[in-house]
C-alpha cells in the first residue's frame, strides 16, 4: 500500500470571496498603524496619570512631542490611503483607524495646550 495521497480524490477547496480578501488586505494595511495607537494610547494614559501628580509642565512637553508623531502618521496614513487600491480605501478598518487616530490627537492636543 502507498503512502501518496491522490491530490484529485481531495475535496476542493473553495476560492476565496473577495470580500474575504478584502477584509484581509484592510487588516494587513492597519495593522502597522493599529500597533502604532496602541503604543500612543499607552503614553497618553501616562500623560493623564501625571496631570494628577501635576507634573503640567511635563506633560505639556510630552503631550506635544506625541502629538507632533499623531500627525505625523495621520499623513502618512493618508498618502498610503491614496496609495492603495479601491478595496482597501473603502474598507472599515481604514476609516476607523483614521476614527481613532483623530480622537486620540484630539485628546493629545487638549493635555499639550494648543
Amino acid at each position: 500500500m502507498s503512502d501518496q495521497v491522490d491530490v484529485s480524490q481531495l475535496p476542493r477547496r473553495r476560492a476565496t470571496s473577495a470580500d474575504a480578501a478584502a477584509a484581509r488586505s484592510a487588516r494587513l494595511f492597519v495593522s502597522r498603524y493599529r500597533t502604532q495607537l496602541e503604543a500612543w494610547h499607552r503614553g497618553l494614559a501616562t500623560l493623564r496619570a501625571r496631570t494628577l501628580r501635576n507634573d503640567l509642565t511635563l506633560v505639556r512637553v510630552e503631550a506635544s512631542r506625541l502629538l507632533a508623531q499623531i500627525i505625523e502618521e495621520r499623513q502618512q496614513l493618508a498618502d498610503d490611503v491614496r496609495a492603495a487600491p479601491e478595496m482597501i480605501r473603502s474598507n472599515s478598518l481604514v476609516r476607523d483607524i483614521n476614527r481613532a487616530m483623530s480622537r486620540l490627537e484630539s485628546e493629545v492636543r487638549h493635555l499639550s495646550g494648543r
